[in-house]
């Protein structure tokens, strides 16, 4: 009887054959670590520093400004009052007028945006937009 063809070899193969791999003659290998070869170490992370201790007061050191100022809030203060500083700029962030009673712009209830209906603004940020103003300028005024 004629053997039928299996479907790897009708597709041009060969028959499809398993290998395992050689038995080995020889134990896994052992390193120095007790570890069998091919085993990973899981690294452990360093145990926390501990603060270092101090064995004496930090002294402080007083740095200058390039013009011999000190920095230091007292030592810019006497610069400013002896003149040796004339030109002073100040950068806050928002909201530092508002402990004098100027209203912020976003805070629901009371910021400037909120309290802008009476003006019919497309948008509460129109008030301060430049395009708006030009066509519009009254708003603007009567909130200045």
């Amino acid at each position: 009887a004629a053997r039928k063809n299996t479907p790897d070899e009708q597709r041009g193969g060969e028959q499809a054959q398993t290998q395992s791999p050689p038995p080995s003659s020889s134990p896994p290998h052992e390193n120095n670590s007790g570890k069998k070869e091919g085993e990973q170490t899981l690294k452990q992370p360093p145990p926390p520093a501990s603060p270092p201790t101090p064995t004496e007061p930090a002294k402080e050191t007083k740095k200058k400004s390039p013009n011999g100022v000190p920095l230091t809030l007292e030592g810019v203060a006497k610069a400013i009052k002896d003149g040796k500083i004339s030109n002073i700029v100040v950068m806050t962030g928002a909201g530092i007028s508002v402990s004098a009673g100027i209203p912020d712009f976003r805070t629901p209830g009371t910021g400037l945006y909120d309290n802008l209906q009476k003006y019919n603004l497309p948008s509460p940020e129109d008030m301060f937009n430049i395009e708006f103003f030009r066509v519009n300028p009254k708003p603007f005024c009567e909130l200045a």
